[in-house]
């Protein structure tokens, strides 16, 4: 027995999507990451060390970009 032809007028697993209140741009994300503790971030003239350049490097942010945030008992570096 043959199966019963079926007559369509679009194409097979082809569909049409209407959308309505849809947003132009996606709402920017802030990510805070938590970097070295600041003791082996900075030296004691405060230049930056291969931990915070480390740091940086891995998360494509400029060092200068870096700021103290008092978490618990040590002092971390987000950016």
């Amino acid at each position: 027995m043959a199966a019963p032809f079926l007559s369509t007028p679009f194409q097979p697993y082809v569909y049409q999507i209407s959308v309505e209140s849809l947003c132009p741009k996606q709402a920017e994300n802030e990510l805070e990451v938590r970097g070295p503790p600041a003791l082996k971030a900075f030296d004691p003239k405060e230049n930056p060390t291969k931990a915070a350049e480390g740091f940086c490097r891995r998360y494509a942010v400029p060092l200068d970009s870096l700021f103290r945030k008092a978490d618990g008992e040590s002092i971390l570096i987000p950016a």
